[in-house]
This record gives structure tokens, C-alpha cells and sequence, in this order.
């Protein structure tokens, strides 16, 4: 699978306040409708949405608690005029709109599975690309990058979906689904069910995971008493913030597939979530041997993974344990998971250690948060031992040690597919260690040719350097030596000047340039032009001594699509 899904940053841009509001004045015409469901807001914002295979008659299971279960699902997914569309039995007053449904049918079954995930999601939800790629593989509705965009360009051009990013940028970030759309489809799809062919595979995906949106309630009788659980496919934590439910809980779902606890939200300022500290939870693992999708991320409260459990999951594909603050190590028996492709471990800022078993994970395509540090351990694997994973096309690298040398990564040359590489420089490389590590530099006598020496990459097409301590860039960061790179970021630091590449005659082939928080960085638009001579876009932020730049009030430059020369330098305030 490509690197391209990792391409994918946080959004939190909503220009789509006009339809709320035009949704808030609407509802205020139903004053009578919606004071009912407000009493029920509160235990609504505690469910844990589950996403399960049941077969269609589940809607009669709750029969008995028919009010609570039809009330709460009628807060979240109701329509404009609060109407109950849960409740199957409930007569519509508008008919399903024929249009909207006559264009879903057009899709492909598996494009209809696709685009009903929006409708699971509350409305007006931002969703990243990232995590619906990962729902998507973990369903199994596919596989690959190049099919993730065509569906989502092709829901795009319909209108069901509108992307939500910034005004010069070409790569969509997340999306949301239209608000008028949402309510109509959740409609629509809910009456085509009542009729459903046993054939229609995605309406009937879409009719059962929705008939269990009142799952994990707070009483907990309902939790335990769950019944067939051996058809539970997905899991899906839309707003509950403890997961204080225990492992009786899990007794028999060894079909789930995705399992999604953690943070969703495209913000983040997304819903705390935590563990509580005597929680078994994570050992019910051990029973999910079909699970595909693991995600945990932002959970706090996690120490470590529970390594018999982990080593039952010999068919995860992607293992999500972002922004775990509190968790400290990895478990050896990562080495079980044969299958996985995708791994974050970013933002656990308590990992010290990376450990050997990672090399055994052959099938790796995207490592996020590889932790370089100065603890000893005989057991612990180093960035150039990477290269060893044949697959790997995307690695981020923490660096908080003041013993490695940034030149130990001209070993990422000898990566044969690695396509995106991000270090980071963390606190532990204090200001006076930069300092005389950057005097160390400077002492040593310059070889004019090492440059050249070190060999060459042409798969690696993004650099991103953050924080970088030194004042010029490393001796392997060179046009000869990185000939496919087309994206060049560096953030804060105390780099200077880009001198080892103005001497001589090279040319870099970036086509897009971003250059934040850089105080001491020194240079003017001529020069850069010359050194980057088919730059496409260019951004910056707090460099004041980058003089003569003709961006515009947001510090973004784009060349113009005619064949005509850039602008003219100006100077911008």
C-alpha cells in the first residue's frame, strides 16, 4: 500500500457554520419535538457507538426497551424536523428522496459501504482521510491507496461529500459528509431496508450496524448480556470517555474485525478517553484473532500492551496507539504481527526504546514515531537496521538523544522504497549541547566531496526536518544525493544557511518548499529561486530574514499554470 495515506495532517477548519445555522433556525420551528430529545442528550453523549453484522431483525430485539433505544437514537440520527426515523414502524410525512437514492444505487456495492460510514458518523463530523482509509481496509472494502481517492473523488463530485482543507492546497485532508445530505440518506437507507433483498450485501452492512447504535449504555446489564457476539464486525467509540466496561464484556467476538476505542475527531480537542487503572480490558484481546483495525488512540492510562493478548492478533493490519501518553514500552510479542502494515507510535512520549521484534515485521509499510534515545538496552534496534524492511515507505523519527549524529541518517539512502522521512529533534538536545555540537562542525575540516560519497536515493520524494539543531543542513541532505526528493519542510531550528548546497552548480528538483519558525535563516527570494529553480509552492512563516518573497498576506507563494516567469519580488509585510 503506498505511503500516501499517512500524507494526511489534522484539519480544524469548518467553513460550514452557514448550514448549521440554517439547520439551528429550521429547528427552531420544532421547539416541541426537540424538548423531549434534549432530556435525553446527556446519556447520549456517554454511548460507545458498536458497529455490528446483525442480521435485520435485531430492530425487534430491544422491543422491550423500545423508548430508550428509539429516543436516543432519534437525538443522534434524526432529521431536520426531529422526526423518529429509528423506529421502522414510525410512518414517514416526506417520501425518501428519489434522486438522492437513485444516485447511491449508481455506486458499487463496495462504494456503498464506502459512503454509508459517513452516515454512522454524527452529522456535520469532520473525518480525516487516514482513518477512513483504515476503517475502510479493516472492513475489507479494499486495499489500496489509488482506490481510497478515486471513490472519494468520485463522492465528491457527486456532492455527498465536501472536502474540508486549506485554500492552496492540492492534497484533501479530511471531509464531511453535506448536513442536508446526512439526515436524507439516514432516511432513505433506513425505509430500503425494511424491503431489502437478502442479496443487497451493502444496504444490509448498513441497516445492522446502525440497529445497534444504543449499545454500551450506561447500564451494564446491557452490556453483559449482549447476544451474538460472534457476529460483531466492528466497534466504533463515537463519544464515550471511560472505558470502564470489563473484559466479561468480549466473551466471544472472535469475528470483529475493527476495533476503534480511541479518538476519531478530525480536532484535537477531540473527547478525553482513558482507561481506569485496574482495567483488564485490552486482555480481551486474546479472543480477536480476526481483528484487522486496532486503534487506541488518545487513550490514556495504558501502560503497556498486554503481550499474550497482542500475540493472538495474527491478523492486524494496522495497530494505532497514537498520542498514548502514558504508555512505556512494546511489548516483544509485536513480533506475532505477521500481517501489519501500518504502526503509530507517535506522540507516546514515554517510549525509550524501540525494540528488536520490529525488524521481524516484514510486511511493514508505515512507522510513525521511531524513538531514538540515550537509554541502553542490548535490545534495541536502530534506524539504518531498518532498512532491512523491504516494504517500509514511511518512517518519522523522534530523536531525543544527544549522542546520535544527524549524519548516521545517510543510512536512509540505502532505503530502497522509502518515500517519506520525518525527524524530529525533542527537549533532551538542549541549547547548549546544539551549540557545541554545531562548534564540533565547524572545527572539523570540510571535504568537498563527501557529499557525493554517500551515495544516492531516488525513491524518497518528502523530507521533513523539525527542529533541527544544526546551522546548515547534513552532508546527505544534497541534490545529488536525493535526485526524486518533490517536498521540502523545515520547522524551527537553528539552521542558517543552506551553504553545502550553494557551492556548486546543483539543483534541487523540489517542487514545493515550506520553511516555518526558522529566526536566523538567511536568505533572499533570487537565491532560493536559483537553488530551487522548479519550485511550484512555496510557504513561510516566521523566517524574518527570508527577504524579497512575493507571497501573499498568508505567507504562501504559487507559481502561476502559465509559462510565464514568477512575479516579481515584493516585499511583504
Amino acid at each position: 500500500m503506498s505511503s500516501e495515506i499517512e500524507e494526511i495532517v489534522d484539519s480544524n477548519d469548518n467553513p460550514h457554520n452557514d448550514n448549521t445555522k440554517k439547520k439551528d433556525n429550521h429547528s427552531n420551528n420544532n421547539s416541541t419535538d426537540h424538548s423531549n430529545s434534549d432530556k435525553k442528550e446527556d446519556g447520549w453523549k456517554g454511548t460507545l457507538t458498536s458497529v455490528l453484522c446483525y442480521p435485520l431483525q435485531l430492530a425487534t430485539r430491544r422491543k422491550k426497551k423500545k423508548d430508550k433505544t428509539v429516543d436516543i437514537k432519534s437525538e443522534h440520527r434524526g432529521d431536520k424536523d426531529g422526526r423518529n426515523i429509528a423506529n421502522p414502524t414510525e410512518p414517514e410525512s416526506d417520501a425518501p428522496e428519489p434522486q438522492c437514492w437513485a444516485r447511491f444505487k449508481n455506486f458499487e456495492p463496495r462504494e456503498q459501504k464506502c459512503l454509508s460510514s459517513f452516515i454512522l458518523l454524527p452529522e456535520n463530523a469532520v473525518v480525516k482521510k487516514r482513518l477512513l482509509v483504515y476503517w475502510w481496509i479493516g472492513e475489507g472494502f479494499l486495499d489500496d491507496l489509488k482506490t481510497t481517492t478515486e471513490i472519494l473523488d468520485k463522492f465528491m463530485g457527486e456532492k455527498f461529500i465536501l472536502p474540508a482543507k486549506k485554500n492552496y492546497q492540492k492534497v484533501v485532508k479530511s471531509f464531511k459528509m453535506c448536513p442536508d445530505l446526512h439526515s436524507r440518506m439516514t432516511s432513505v437507507l433506513a425505509e430500503e431496508a425494511k424491503s431489502l433483498d437478502s442479496k443487497s450485501d451493502a444496504l444490509s452492512w448498513f441497516h445492522s450496524i446502525s440497529d445497534a447504535l444504543s449499545w454500551f449504555q450506561p447500564f451494564q446489564d446491557e452490556v453483559y448480556s449482549l447476544r451474538n457476539q460472534e457476529k460483531v464486525t466492528t466497534l466504533f467509540n463515537i463519544s464515550k470517555g471511560s472505558l470502564d466496561f470489563k473484559i466479561e464484556s468480549f466473551p466471544k467476538m472472535n469475528n470483529i474485525k475493527v476495533l476503534y476505542l480511541g479518538r476519531w475527531e478530525s480536532s484535537a480537542e477531540g473527547h478525553h478517553i482513558e482507561v481506569p487503572a485496574d482495567s483488564e480490558l485490552l486482555k480481551g484481546l486474546k479472543n480477536m484473532e480476526n481483528l484487522r483495525f486496532l486503534s487506541l488512540q488518545g487513550i490514556s492510562g495504558i501502560q503497556e500492551l498486554p503481550g499474550r493478548s497482542i500475540s493472538s492478533l495474527g491478523n492486524l493490519r494496522i495497530l494505532d496507539l497514537r498520542a498514548c501518553y502514558n504508555l512505556e514500552k512494546l511489548p516483544n510479542e509485536i513480533a506475532s504481527l505477521k500481517k501489519l502494515t501500518h504502526l503509530d507510535i507517535s506522540e507516546c512520549y514515554l517510549l525509550d526504546c524501540m525494540p528488536r521484534e520490529l525488524l521481524s515485521l516484514s510486511e511493514l509499510q508505515v512507522l510513525k514515531g521511531f524513538v531514538i534515545t540515550d537509554t541502553k538496552n542490548s535490545n534495541s534496534c536502530t534506524p539504518a537496521e531498518l532498512a532491512g524492511l523491504e516494504k517500509l515507505t514511511k518512517l518519522s523519527v523522534n530523536l531525543n538523544s544527544e549522542n546520535f549524529s544527524i549524519d548516521n541518517f545517510s543510512a536512509v539512502l540505502k532505503f530502497d522504497k522509502l518515500q517519506k522521512l520525518k525527524i524530529t529533534w525533542g527537549g533532551k538536545f538542549s541549547k547548549v549541547n546544539r551549540n557545541k555540537k554545531s562548534q564540533q562542525e565547524n572545527k572539523k575540516p570540510r571535504d568537498t566531496n563527501a557529499d557525493n560519497r554517500t551515495g544516492s536515493n531516488e525513491t524518497l520524494e518528502k523530507l521533513e526536518l523539525q527542529c533541527f539543531p544544526h546551522k546548515t543542513l547534513p552532508k546527505w541532505v544534497h541534490p545529488n544525493n536525493l535526485r526524486g526528493l518533490k517536498k521540502l519542510y523545515i520547522r524551527g531550528g537553528g539552521i542558517k544557511t543552506l551553504s553545502r548546497i550553494q557551492v556548486g552548480n546543483q539543483k534541487w528538483e523540489v517542487e514545493t518548499l515550506r520553511l516555518k519558525y526558522l529566526n536566523e535563516f538567511n536568505i533572499n527570494w533570487i537565491e532560493l529561486m536559483a537553488l530551487f529553480p522548479k519550485l511550484q509552492i512555496f510557504e513561510k512563516f516566521k523566517c524574518p530574514k527570508l527577504t524579497l518573497c512575493p507571497c501573499d498576506c498568508t505567507g504562501v507563494w504559487v507559481r502561476s499554470s502559465t509559462k510565464e516567469s514568477p512575479p516579481l519580488p515584493q516585499t511583504t509585510s
